[in-house]
């Protein structure tokens, strides 16, 4: 997976299966509203941790709360524990 991102290109979501799928903004030029954040995640709460490259890691704050599956892959890029879905986004992409 690349370590960097740029503005208008795919982001990555992460499940706990260890699948990916690339995604996008609705309107790159405006970035993830927090309804598509809200549906991608299938959260309530957003939480957004910050990891390296510039980019951040996008997840359903109460993740651990909800008891949700452990994300391995998410965990490795931030360095704690990820419960549940993530989205991998360059900073940019968050308004």
């Amino acid at each position: 997976m690349p370590t960097a991102y740029t503005r208008g290109v795919k982001d990555t979501l992460i499940c706990p299966t260890g699948e990916t799928f690339p995604v996008a903004p609705r309107d790159p030029a405006v970035g993830y509203t927090l309804d598509e954040l809200y549906a991608h995640l299938n959260a309530d709460v957003i939480e957004v941790v910050p990891i390296v490259g510039g980019n951040i890691l996008i997840i359903d704050e109460e993740g651990g709360l909800k008891a949700l599956p452990w994300n391995k892959m998410a965990s490795q890029f931030a360095g704690c524990c990820i419960r549940g879905f993530a989205l991998l986004a360059a900073e940019g992409n968050l308004r």
